[in-house]
């Protein structure tokens, strides 16, 4: 059986590990798709928002990673 548990790392031991461990396969996994997608800066960091990678939408079209629910990716496309 599988439960969502909002703030699952604050009320559960057994989530935190978990929490961890998806960080960090999502932060390798940046890094190596900056390598695929270097104008959005996916590396630095880690693929969040920044000023840079928001500006790149203005000059390249959303990757296959891009969100489509986020809003500037949506303006984008």
């Amino acid at each position: 059986m599988v439960e969502a548990v909002v703030k699952g790392d604050d009320v559960t031991v057994c989530a935190l590990p978990a929490s961890i461990l998806t960080k960090v396969f999502r932060d390798a996994l940046m890094e190596r798709m900056d390598a695929h997608y270097s104008a959005f800066d996916l590396a630095t960091p880690k693929g969040i928002a920044t000023p840079g990678h928001l500006a790149a939408f203005k000059v390249r079209a959303p990757t296959p990673l891009h969100r489509r629910s986020f809003e500037p990716v949506q303006q984008a496309a």
